[in-house]
């Protein structure tokens, strides 16, 4: 008996030992697993940060953006109102040119017949005084 208590204490005694090593093992497996936890733990931490960082730094760009667009449609708005005003005025101007050119006509036109008058009756009286030139010897001849 003393072999088979032997054997059986030295089984056991290794049993022991042997859970007593893996459970160390595990210790040291769950310690190397949770280093490897914690590593990636922070290497999420700072990508975190950084897309935090990114995050923030796209916000401020889109708000100068957004900021830049309302500028620029105050200046669209502007420009629309002023190219509207000038072409107001532009149409007035034509208005007006088209009223002064009527005027122009009508004061050429009276110009022209008031000239054509005058030379008509210049050239009229004179007609009349070279014919009464002519007849006169003629009429005296005559009577």
């Amino acid at each position: 008996m003393s072999e088979t208590l032997v054997l059986a204490i030295s089984i056991i005694v290794s049993a022991i030992i042997g859970a007593y090593v893996g459970i160390l093992f595990g210790k040291l497996k769950t310690k190397s697993d949770r280093g490897a936890l914690e590593e990636r733990q922070n290497q999420l931490a700072n990508t975190i940060d950084e897309l935090k960082t990114k995050i923030s730094s796209i916000e401020q760009q889109r708000e100068d953006i957004r900021q830049e667009k309302e500028r620029l449609n105050s200046q669209l708005s502007r420009k629309n109102a002023e190219y509207e005003h000038l072409e107001k005025e532009n149409l007035k101007r034509d208005e007006d040119l088209k009223k002064q050119q009527d005027q122009l006509r009508k004061d050429f036109e009276l110009l022209a017949n008031n000239i054509l008058e005058e030379k008509s009756t210049k050239f009229t009286e004179r007609n009349r005084e070279e014919l009464k030139r002519i007849l006169n010897p003629l009429q005296e001849k005559i009577q």
